[in-house]
């Protein structure tokens, strides 16, 4: 970098995968937004970066450094998409977060290779922006800020809510809005934001799909793990993988929250598995746990999912990699 500092102006990069229906609606919405005109399209972490170096080396005549980074995409508490949509499950098309036996840790094998091209390529008070929902909530969030900037050797932030099609957070008016920020020397490592809805986000009390679950127990429940094809019954299914004790059942329905709701039609990541239910009757169900086993719910009604508890997802991920073992033997 020179020495006297030429800023460039706002790099904005909104990622390529367009979902169809609604949830292709977020990034149609950024593309057309007029402030995100000029935009740098990205299909992934590599070639948006890639792309991100040639647009500065053309402004070299005009600038020397960047002042701000915008990444408008969908995305997940210390997760973001890089040309994967919502469902995609392409490692080099994410920047994530992942969990090994209750301890979040940083994943940083496909992205971090291309997010420290950047490092020394941004104005000494530079900064990364993550406009994803929910990127920069909790611990994941936190997390995942420090990493990438102390790759890139810059400023990262995110936030702790849902982001607005045009790449702006929906309340920053409600007192539990955060913007959580994390310096590359780590020497005032940013607060956990826990995540909020907004008004506007359809947080609901009303009639929680799931109550019933909890009311009256199905018969046997079982996890199964979003990386096997999906047989929708628990027949066939490895005894290791059933649970029908009562007592467990209970347990691991009150690990969900059912008195709210919870839109997740947003956010990024896959389907990390599903929790199968067997009902009195003998018919079997099916509900989604995504985003890191963050939120479960039908996939037939984004708006109408729930939070699992921190024991919950722990729980919940052991008995994903119980049925993944078991079907591979």
């Amino acid at each position: 970098m020179a020495d006297k500092e030429k800023p460039c102006d706002t790099f904005t990069v909104i990622e390529s995968k367009i979902d169809p229906g609604d949830d292709g609606k977020f990034i149609r919405d950024a593309m057309k937004a007029k402030e995100n005109r000029g935009a740098i399209i990205a299909d992934s972490v590599e070639d948006m970066v890639t792309k991100i170096l040639k647009r500065l080396d053309e402004n070299k005549n005009n600038c020397n450094c960047i002042k701000l980074l915008r990444i408008i995409a969908h995305g997940s508490p210390g997760s973001i998409s890089v040309g994967n949509g919502r469902f995609g499950k392409d490692d080099d098309k994410l920047i994530n977060s992942k969990e090994e036996k209750g301890i979040i840790t940083t994943n940083q094998k496909s992205w971090e290779p291309h997010l420290k091209k950047l490092k020394g390529k941004f104005c000494k008070k530079g900064e990364i922006e993550f406009l994803s929902c929910y990127f920069g909530a909790g611990e994941a969030g936190r997390q995942k800020l420090q990493a990438v900037a102390k790759v890139t050797g810059t400023k990262a932030s995110g936030y702790n809510t849902v982001i607005k099609p045009g790449g702006e957070p929906a309340s920053q008016t409600d007192k539990r809005f955060r913007k959580v920020t994390a310096d590359p020397d780590d020497k005032n490592p940013p607060p956990k934001a826990d995540a909020f809805e907004s008004s506007r986000s359809r947080l609901s009390p009303g009639k929680p799909p799931m109550r019933a679950l909890q009311i009256r127990p199905p018969r046997a429940m079982a996890i199964v793990s979003g990386k096997v094809e999906f047989v929708p019954s628990l027949e066939g299914l490895p005894p290791a993988c059933i649970i029908d004790d009562p007592d467990a059942i209970q347990a691991m329905l009150l690990q969900i929250n059912t008195l709210r709701t919870i839109d997740v039609g947003g956010m990024g990541g896959t389907v990390d598995a599903r929790l199968l239910v067997q009902k009195s009757d003998g018919s079997n169900e099916a509900y989604q746990l995504r985003e890191d086993y963050f939120h479960i719910g039908s996939g037939r009604h984004l708006s109408r999912f729930h939070r699992v508890s921190d024991i919950g997802r722990q729980w919940f991920r052991q008995l994903a990699l119980v049925h993944e073992k078991a079907v591979a033997r």
